[in-house]
C-alpha cells in the first residue's frame, strides 16, 4: 500500500510549511555531457537553469543542499556549497559518496538527484525521504532497472560506498547487497506522475527537444513527443 503520509511528514505542501527532514539534498552535477556538448545544469527550462530549478525543488524538502562537481567556478553565483569527488573519475557512485561525506556525521542521509532530470519534484523527493528512516536506501525501480540517481540514502550507505570505491569498483549496484534497500515500484509512483516523464533524462539534443515539449505539454506522453519529432 502506498504510504503518502511518509512524504507529508517531510513536506507539508509546496511553498508552504516545511518540516526539517534531517537529510541533505544533493545535486549531482559532475557529468561531462559529451553527447549534449554543454553542461546539463545550465540548460534553460522555463527561463531558469535546470540546476537551479532542481535546487529549488530540493530546498522544498530540506534547507540543507549542496552540489557535487569537481569545478566550483560555474556555481559561484548560486549561493550553494560545492564539493568535489573524493574518488575522482569514478562516476556517479563517487558523486553519491562525495555528497554523503559532505553531509556530515549528524546527517540523516541524502536525497540525491542527477542534474539531467528536469521533471523531478519536491513532492516525489519528500516521499522517498519519508521512507528512509526504516532503510539504508530508497530507490525507484522499473522491473530490474533502478534509478539510483533519483534516490535517498541513509548514513549506513556511506561505508558501503567507500568499501566499493576502495576496492576499485564503481557501480552503484555493488553497494546494494550490504544495505537494507526499499525499492519503490511503479504502482507506488502513480500519484507523482508517469514514469516516462518523472525519470525523463536529457542526454542529447533529441532528448532536450523532447523535454522542452514536455515541459510545456505535461499531459502528452513522451512516446508521442518522439513520434512528433520524427515526423517533423
Amino acid at each position: 500500500m502506498l504510504d503518502l503520509q511518509a512524504g507529508t511528514a517531510v513536506l507539508r505542501n509546496r511553498g508552504a510549511e516545511m518540516t526539517k527532514s534531517g537529510v541533505t539534498g544533493v545535486l549531482l552535477a559532475g557529468g561531462q555531457s559529451k553527447r549534449l556538448g554543454r553542461p546539463k545544469y545550465l540548460l534553460d527550462f522555463g527561463g531558469r537553469p535546470l540546476g537551479l530549478r532542481l535546487l529549488d525543488e530540493l530546498r522544498l524538502v530540506t534547507p540543507e543542499v549542496l552540489i557535487v562537481a569537481n569545478d566550483p567556478a560555474p556555481f559561484r553565483e548560486w549561493n550553494t556549497r560545492v564539493v568535489p569527488d573524493r574518488f575522482p573519475e569514478r562516476g556517479p557512485l563517487a558523486g553519491l559518496h562525495a555528497g554523503m561525506a559532505a553531509s556530515g556525521d549528524s546527517s540523516a542521509g541524502i536525497l540525491a538527484v542527477a542534474c539531467d532530470l528536469p521533471f523531478f519534484t519536491a513532492r516525489f523527493g519528500a516521499f522517498l525521504v519519508g521512507l528512509l528512516p526504516s532503510y539504508d536506501a530508497v530507490i525507484p525501480r522499473h522491473g530490474r532497472l533502478l534509478e539510483p540517481l533519483c534516490a535517498a540514502y541513509g548514513p549506513n550507505a556511506r561505508q558501503a560506498m567507500e568499501r566499493v570505491l576502495e576496492s576499485g569498483r564503481a557501480r552503484v549496484q555493488d553497494i546494494l547487497p550490504d544495505l537494507r534497500v526499499r525499492y519503490v515500484d511503479e504502482e507506488e509512483r502513480g500519484p507523482f506522475g508517469r514514469d516516462e516523464v518523472l525519470f525523463f533524462n536529457v542526454n542529447d539534443t533529441d532528448d532536450l527537444a523532447a523535454a522542452r515539449i514536455l515541459w510545456h505539454q505535461r499531459q502528452l506522453p513522451a512516446r508521442k513527443v518522439f513520434e512528433q519529432l520524427r515526423r517533423s
